[in-house]
This record gives C-alpha cells, structure tokens and sequence, in this order.
C-alpha cells in the first residue's frame, strides 16, 4: 500500500554492502534533531550487534536545528562496513508518518524499529529473531531497562516504572491491545509483510501500538522477560502514566478524544467482535460525557468494565476542584493509586 503524496524525502547517501549480513533484517530509524552523543551510543550498540542487520535506514523528519552532514558523520564513523541509507523529509511529519515511510523502503524479511537516543544489549536482535523460528509468530518484543541521560540504570524493567504494563504472549491478544499496548516499538522485531499490511497508520495510535495490534491480529506475538535494550528518559520523553497531563483540558484532548478518534477509524480497518464493539461504545459514552452529553454518566457507568479505574476517575473529573485534581493526577503519575 503507497504512501505518496504523504512523505516525500530525498536520498541524501547512502553506503552500500560489502558482506550480506544474513540475517534478513532492517534496522529503521526515525531522527529529530538528534543529541550527537546519544546517537553515536545508539549506532554503536546496532554496529556492535552478535547478530548484525542487512541495512540499517535513516529517516530524518526535516530536523530545525541539525545539520544533515552532522548525522551523515555518524553513521560513517559508527556503522563500520554496515550498509545504511539517510534520507530527509521535505517538511516535518511526526514519528508516525516517518515510520510508515521507513516500512514502505523495508526489503528484507524482518523489520526492528530503533529510537536515536537509546543503547541495545548486543544480543537484542540475535534473541528476537530467535522467536520467529515459529511462522505462526508475527512480531516479538522485550522488556527494557530505564536509563537517564548519564546511562545511569533507573529501573531494571519498564513494569517498574509503569506498573500498568502486563507483557503478555500467544494467540487471540488483539481485544486487549485495542486499549493498552505493552509492546514497545524499540524493543520489537516484525516481519515485514504484517508490517506492510499494517498501513496506512489509524489516526490517535502511536506507530508501535498499531503495529502491536495488526501484528497480534494476524497471528503470535511474544513477549520476552528479558531487558534488551536500555531505553533513555530524558525531558523530551519523559516516561510514565499521564507524564504529558497538566489539566482537565489535557486529558480530555490527550486520552479521551484520540482514543474515541481512535476506535472510530479502526471500524474500517479490522474486526474484532463484540469486544471491539464494547469498547467503541465505552469510548463514545467517554467523548460525549466529557462534553456534557445528557445520559453519558449513565453509559459510562454502564461500561465501567471495560477499565473500572478510568471510569471512576472521568466520572469525578468534572466534580474535582483543580487542587483536587492536581494531588490526584501527581499520584497517579507517580504510580500511588
């Protein structure tokens, strides 16, 4: 499925391959004005894999404050004999669309999504691909540790600093990821067929999550226990539940509309049953009581199965003062309640 008209980039060079790695991998990279130094970290640990990648692609989403050359001298000082391409988006397109682009250029079996800022453990891809040895298996991801902006070790697993996520492994997992995601894109490993499939990206979904879904919808997907990759939290990415919430208006635009946005446009996309019903109208009665709609508090009530915990909380929102709501949202931040 074509993107064009979408994301139009330019090749800026590339370095072709001296040996086939065979592994049947593409490492692709989406960069935004890019820390040099914590990119540099990035591409050494990929050049430095047990396992190493057939290509490595860059996509550079049209970056205000870094020089093309400058991310062009990283790669040739980084990637050794590995062949890479870089290319650069004519205008800013945000993370997803740069992903899809970067798919729609995969030609190797398997497809591994990197972020510019992070360190992999030189076995992470020779341990993913291990998984896929099964055809039933679509996508596998991993746990992570969190690591700061010194490299210094802040949690061991990503559940410890979002205790809502709930690795989970085999068939029939698509109902549950239509709400929650635990399969983060920098740790996974895709075949790139489901991944090409997978297009166009549904509008309020974070490129990873989609792909997490239409993967565990076409098949297997697993889930290791192991930490393959230290995963940087710096203040641009900050990590955690409700990291990105300061009002009542923020959450509203921020988790209630892009969910109902969301469930709206998967309609047309795939089909899940009554689970995927039930939770287009949990997200429907979610929009309409955040607007006041007469009769959506009862809905919603009605509905509170599909998250107990978010239903009571939307349904006090509109009664809790700001100081209220404030303590409230610092304790669900920091993982209190």
């Amino acid at each position: 499925m074509a993107l064009a008209g979408i994301i139009r980039a330019e090749i800026v060079e590339k370095q072709e391959a001296t040996v086939m790695a065979g592994s049947g991998i593409t490492v692709v990279m989406a960069t935004y004005d890019p820390p040099a130094h914590w990119l540099r970290e990035q591409l050494q640990s990929v050049a430095a894999q047990a396992l190493p990648p057939e290509k490595v692609l860059i996509l550079d989403d049209c970056s205000p404050h870094t020089e093309l050359e400058d991310i062009r001298r990283i790669l040739t000082e980084t990637l050794g004999e590995l062949p890479w391409e870089l290319t650069r988006n004519e205008e800013n397109q945000g993370s997803n669309e740069t992903f899809a682009a970067l798919i729609q250029q995969v030609e190797t079996p398997y497809v591994a999504f990197c972020d510019q800022d992070d360190r992999w453990m030189p076995h992470k891809l020779e341990t993913l691909l291990g998984q896929m040895q099964d055809d039933r298996v679509t996508a596998v991801c991993s746990d992570q540790q969190i690591i700061d902006g010194e490299g210094k070790v802040l949690f061991d697993s990503i559940t410890q600093a979002m205790p809502h996520i709930h690795f989970r492994s085999g068939e029939n997992l698509a109902p549950g990821l239509l709400k929650d995601n635990f399969m983060s894109g920098c740790t996974m490993l895709m075949r790139t067929e489901i991944a090409k499939a997978a297009l166009p990206l549904v509008p309020g979904m974070v490129y990873d999550h989609h792909l997490a879904l239409f993967s565990a919808a076409r098949g297997k997907v697993i889930s290791l226990p192991e930490a393959l990759i230290a995963h940087r939290i710096h203040g641009n990415n900050q990590t955690g539940p409700l990291g990105d919430i300061r009002t009542k208006a923020d959450y509203i635009a921020k988790r209630v509309e892009p969910f109902a946005r969301r469930m709206a446009a998967l309609k047309d996309r795939i089909d899940l049953g009554q689970p995927q019903r039930t939770l287009e109208d949990w997200a429907s009665a979610r929009l309409d009581y955040s607007r006041r709609v007469k009769g959506a508090g009862k809905r919603l009530l009605r509905l509170r199965r599909c998250s107990q915990g978010v239903t009571l909380f939307e349904l006090l929102l509109p009664l809790m003062p700001g100081c209220m709501f404030r303590f409230v949202l610092k304790a669900l931040q920091r993982g209190k309640i």
